[in-house]
């Protein structure tokens, strides 16, 4: 069974972000976080909604050390 990728014809979003992180935690592994993370960002990407790329942390004590 292929990833919920799209919303099926229908189904609420939140029907769906149910079925996807239930899957992705079943068949995948993923941890309830993850499974929503990416869930999230699949129907995002679906609407044309940009994904932000994560924001890196930096910190600044230890700057330039290796």
């Amino acid at each position: 069974m292929p990833i919920p990728k799209y919303p099926k014809k229908g189904e609420s979003n939140q029907e769906y972000i149910s079925r996807c992180v239930s899957y992705l935690i079943k068949h995948e592994g993923k941890t309830q976080k993850q499974a929503l993370g990416q869930c999230f960002g699949m129907l995002r990407q679906k609407r044309g909604e940009k994904v932000a790329p994560k924001k890196r942390k930096t910190n600044l004590l230890n700057y330039g050390r290796r």
